[in-house]
């Protein structure tokens, strides 16, 4: 703590609070004892170190309150999050986001649909209802963008008028970088889940393939993956599949794909919890 206090010297960056001190009678940056806000990230003396992430209480509390109020006006509540954080890894959803998934399905929601990281996540049942950390991504052609902002083209580095086309092409080292030489960015599937009554009794999750190594006017539009077919699974005894699970190198699904064998263990009494990830 005492390195990151002397860097927030250093800086300069203390000295440019001095208006705010004065205004509020305490540095902003420094909430309480121990605690310092620097570079955008919140640190605090602990035992150990180490990164987490945490969800502000109050966005929660507000968010739930209005998937109470949809689940007084609906059969189903699907709540969708869009996210980019990772966890210890980036097939690992960050830490607020399963407490987010968790906290609104206790406040009513039937299933929880994650979005943003470009990759597939895993999926784990709270009270017997699913959520998806992420579902990758179901079209993918930036490339094909028929406009590029004139400040994009100004990163780009290079003095020549570029087009769409030709910037793509140098952002990506023609195809040596970003998402384009990984499998995974173009791997997705599709969930279709089943409710009996209002209760959650199984998902098919249909495998998509994205066109990888294909040319960049091919890639991109979803398809089904050749010799695939919907697969089943089942949770293991002990609850949900593995949060980090994700897809085969073939494009199918792999080990976070579930399909409870009793649907009626989906239907516990209210505070029964089935299928939680311990």
């Amino acid at each position: 703590m005492e390195v990151l206090r002397e860097i927030d010297g250093a800086t300069g960056l203390r000295s440019r609070r001095a208006e705010a001190r004065a205004l509020l009678g305490f540095d902003p940056a420094m909430p309480g004892p121990g605690r310092l806000a620097l570079f955008g990230t919140r640190f605090e003396t602990a035992d150990t170190p180490g990164l987490t992430t945490a969800c502000d209480p109050r966005d929660v509390h507000d968010i739930a309150r209005w998937v109470a109020e949809a689940r007084r006006r609906a059969d189903l509540v699907l709540v969708s999050v869009h996210s980019h954080e990772p966890g210890p890894t980036p097939e690992t959803p960050a830490e607020f986001l399963r407490d987010f998934a968790r906290a609104v399905i206790d406040a009513g929601a039937d299933a929880v649909v994650g979005h943003g990281p470009h990759i597939l996540r895993g999926v784990e049942l709270h009270r017997g209802r699913p959520i998806f950390h992420s579902l990758g991504n179901i079209v993918s052609q930036i490339e094909l963008a028929d406009h590029v902002p004139a400040e994009d083209y100004a990163r780009a580095g290079t003095d020549e008028a570029l087009t769409p086309g030709r910037y793509f092409e140098r952002i990506t080292a023609h195809g040596r970088r970003m998402f384009v030489p990984h499998r995974r960015y173009w791997q997705s599937l599709v969930p279709v889940l089943t409710f009996d009554d209002g209760v959650f009794t199984g998902a098919r999750l249909h495998p998509v393939d994205l066109g990888f190594g294909q040319p960049v006017h091919r890639r991109g539009r979803p398809g089904r993956p050749v010799r695939s077919r919907p697969r089943r699974s089942s949770p293991t005894s002990r609850g949900s599949r593995s949060p980090t699970a994700s897809p085969s190198p073939s494009g199918t699904p792999g080990r976070g794909n579930w399909w409870p064998r009793n649907p009626a263990a989906a239907a516990a009494p209210a505070g029964r919890v089935t299928g939680d990830t311990r």
